[in-house]
C-alpha cells in the first residue's frame, strides 16, 4: 500500500513515471538495508507507529536521487545522492544502491539551496512518512 501512495503522490506532482519507478525500487532496497541494522524494521507499520522517523524523498537538480532520515527530533541526514542512470543495470544498480542507502544511514552530509541535498534551482520533497500515517489500512 505505501509503494502505491507514494507513487500516486509522485505522479500528482507531476514525475515522471520511470522517476516514480526508480524512488520505488530505492524505497524497496532502503528497507531491506535498515532490516539488516534494525530486525523489526517494515514499511509502512515502523513509519506508523511513534516515535517514527522522518523519511523524505527528495528529487533535486539533475539525474540526482535523495532520501532524508531524521530520527527523534535530529536534524535530517542524507547521502550524496542516488545516480537514477546507473539503476539500470540490476547488479550495479543493486550496490549503488546499497552504498547510498548505507551512508544515508551512517550521517551523509549536504548543503545548497532548499535543503541539505545541495540542489541550485528546484527540489520536490516527499513526505514517506505522512504518506505512511496517512493510510487506511483498516480492512
Amino acid at each position: 500500500m505505501l509503494e502505491l501512495a507514494v507513487a500516486l503522490r509522485l505522479r500528482d506532482l507531476e514525475i515522471a513515471a520511470s522517476l516514480v519507478g526508480a524512488v520505488i525500487h530505492v524505497l524497496r532496497a532502503f528497507e531491506r538495508t535498515v532490516r539488516r541494522q534494525i530486525r523489526e524494521f517494515q514499511l509502512p507499520d515502523s513509519l506508523r507507529n511513534s516515535p517514527a522517523p522522518d523519511l523524505c524523498v527528495v528529487v533535486g537538480d539533475g539525474p540526482l536521487l535523495y532520501f532524508t532520515l531524521a530520527v527523534a527530533g535530529s536534524s535530517p541526514k542524507i547521502d550524496g545522492g542516488i545516480d537514477l542512470r546507473e539503476l539500470s543495470f540490476p547488479k550495479k544498480g543493486a550496490r549503488v544502491l546499497e552504498r547510498a542507502l548505507a551512508k544515508l544511514l551512517n550521517g551523509g552530509k549536504g548543503n545548497g539551496f532548499g535543503g541539505p541535498e545541495g540542489s541550485k534551482h528546484a527540489r520536490v520533497e516527499v513526505s514517506v512518512t505522512g504518506i505512511a500515517k496517512d493510510l487506511r489500512l483498516d480492512s
